[in-house]
């Protein structure tokens, strides 16, 4: 890769030889919690992988303990030191691992320089700052929008959050998931000593002790036995005050904690925050099932054979006790190779802890973190999933109808082909879609051959390829023409772009799904005659543009407005809060009651003129008598 790739074309992946890579991050050492845990596990491998890599972080600076959250360290530097240590160390590949002063200071060299850069969605950040200050998540969701806004790619842990982040606007999405190491974290490790004479079964929470992780859930549950805390945290002292009959274990690490996965009887996992939640894996591998709540997370890593979920946490954790310990010790030790979740014959199969998050892909991971096919860690940034990129059938949904009734392929080789959920598959093939499809034959179109189909069906690990790419539709100029049957839903797709990408102007969303400018503006202002009833709804969904023409317009308006964001990087402020923003709803109230007032002048002098003819009409009629 040359260092000008940095400047244009597509994402460049890391080659085979050492490469200079520079992490921008606000969580470091000595801090210890799952951010700084894959962050330091990526740079270990990448540097096992012959590569050159920096780390700028707090500790590199002068700093400020983080409000509410003293362990994280706040660097306080002057205008243009993170670009100085960019350009110094002038790496081909940059990455911001996270949201705060350091990864907004390389967000603004990387923007004003013209240089691509990907960055990491670790923690519910919208959620995380809700719990800490009361406020409305949907508040701190705009910023999250804009920071990730410019990146080249927004490395997500989940398909859930992949989910999540695409309906508040963010496309540019590319799944990093996470690993284990198996050489420590195995079910044969020794119990910890403190756990001797405790009363069974012993339910373990380890992690940071605070409010956003919702312990006191766990420890307010009412399920017989001994509850264990391993971690440190600011509500700590509270919470050993609350829950006396708790037994508190303090940070444990390496073989240590190890040992306290697997002298266990089940892990909960209170947290509703967490984007992944790398102690469930952690605890899986050392045979231990899991409990927590159906939350993304745990929902993308646990199945019915290792664990529990439910809004009851109480439930799951008597549930989760019933897992059978010999089937969770197998897939702990990942003994195989552990097949595609679910199967043509609908036979459920675990995502299990050594296979790639992208199940059709077919590359199976090892416990060194090293692909057993010999490919880079699956933590590294450099790899890439073989079908990432691949184009997808013309008719996405059509072809996956016609594979699930014509093939024995597994649904999530259908899946990941035409490019969607797997729970949309699951649903084609129960009856349960919305929407009926009459079925698409790939072969037909020469973009499957059968003899990929049987290949497929041979192997339920093999990821399907596409036989030949389908004819790029163009576009003419002018606003498009949208089919009868869906202007009704075009106001929905209006107002779900104007909420997510306010940056795309009016004659965009024009062309895009066939409107005028009126429309538009009514929609912004809330003057549309229907807007009671208007619902943000996304216009790929509604089958009002396709997702490439929504990409594109997205690149198109993020580039135009590029030079304006460097003139005036806004500020973290809490809407309603700034003078201007304070004049402006001064100014709509008042004309609010203007327009009332004048409303009722009116009627008042309808009312009046009414009541005066009336009375000149009666006067009238008595003077005739």
């Amino acid at each position: 890769m040359k260092r000008s790739d940095l400047a244009g074309g597509e994402l460049p992946v890391l080659a085979p030889g050492p490469e200079r890579i520079a992490i921008v991050t606000d969580a470091w050492l000595p801090q210890m919690n799952g951010v700084v845990r894959t962050l330091t596990t990526t740079c270990d491998h990448l540097r096992a992988l012959g590569h050159e890599v920096v780390v700028i972080s707090p500790d590199r600076f002068a700093s400020v303990p983080c409000p509410t959250y003293p362990e994280i360290r706040l660097a306080l530097t002057r205008p243009g030191a993170v670009a100085s240590r960019l350009r110094e160390f002038r790496p081909n590949a940059i990455h911001i691992a996270t949201e705060g002063p350091l990864g907004l200071a390389a967000r603004r060299y990387c923007t004003s320089a013209g240089v691509r850069f990907t960055t990491a969605y670790h923690t519910q950040f919208p959620d995380y700052l809700a719990k800490r200050t009361h406020l409305p998540a949907d508040w701190f969701w705009r910023y999250i929008r804009w920071f990730h806004g410019p990146a080249r790619r927004v490395l997500v842990a989940t398909e859930s959050i992949r989910a999540e982040l695409r309906a508040q606007g963010l496309t540019q999405l590319h799944h990093w998931s996470r690993g284990v190491d198996l050489g420590c974290f195995a079910p044969d490790a020794p119990p910890a000593p403190e756990y001797a004479g405790l009363p069974r079964p012993i339910q373990l929470y380890v992690g940071r002790v605070a409010v956003e992780k919702n312990i006191e859930a766990f420890l307010a549950s009412n399920q017989p036995g001994t509850k264990v805390v391993v971690g440190d945290g600011p509500a700590l002292e509270r919470l050993k005050a609350l829950y006396p009959e708790t037994v508190f274990l303090g940070r444990r690490s390496g073989a240590a904690l190890a040992g306290c996965y697997a002298g266990a009887d089940v892990f909960v996992f209170p947290s509703r925050t967490d984007t992944f939640g790398l102690v469930t894996i952690e605890a899986l591998a050392c045979g231990t099932p899991v409990a927590a709540y159906p939350v993304a997370g745990p929902r993308d890593i646990l199945t019915d054979e290792v664990g529990a979920m439910a809004e009851n946490l109480d439930r799951a954790i008597a549930a989760a006790l019933t897992r059978d310990r010999r089937r969770r010790l197998q897939l702990g030790r990942g003994d195989r190779p552990v097949p595609c979740r679910a199967r043509r014959d609908g036979g459920p199969a675990p995502r299990g802890l050594n296979a790639c998050s992208t199940p059709a892909c077919g590359v199976e991971r090892g416990s060194s973190g090293r692909s057993e096919r010999g490919g880079p860690s699956i933590f590294s940034p450099a790899k890439v999933c073989p079908m990432a990129d691949q184009p997808k059938p013309l008719m996405p949904h059509a072809t996956a109808t016609w594979l699930v009734d014509n093939t024995g392929l597994a649904f999530e080789q259908i899946a990941q082909f035409c490019g969607l959920h797997i729970l949309e598959v699951q649903a084609m093939a129960d009856d349960l879609a919305s929407s009926k499809y009459t079925g698409r034959d790939p072969v037909h179109a020469g973009e499957l051959t059968q003899e990929e189909i049987e290949r497929g069906q041979a192997d339920a690990g093999y990821a399907l390829k596409m036989q030949r790419a389908p004819v790029e539709v163009t576009r003419t100029k002018g606003p498009r023409y949208t089919p009868v049957s869906k202007r009704q839903d075009k106001p929905d797709g209006i107002a779900w772009i104007l909420r997510n990408h306010p940056e795309i102007s009016d004659a965009q969303i024009s062309k895009l799904i066939g409107t005028t400018r009126n429309t538009i503006g009514a929609i912004r202002e809330r003057s549309h005659w229907n807007i009671q009833n208007i619902q943000p709804k996304d216009p790929v969904t509604l089958g009002l543009c396709s997702q490439r023409e929504l990409d594109a317009v997205v690149a198109k308006a993020a580039k135009s407005i590029v030079a304006d964001e460097n003139a005036a990087e806004p500020e973290i402020k809490i809407p309603g809060t700034s003078d201007r923003e304070k004049l402006i709803e001064e100014l709509r109230a008042e004309r609010d009651t203007n327009q009332k007032a004048a409303a009722e002048a009116a009627q008042e002098a309808e009312a009046a003129a009414w009541l005066e003819n009336k009375r000149a009409e009666e006067a009238a009629g008595e003077t005739k008598s």
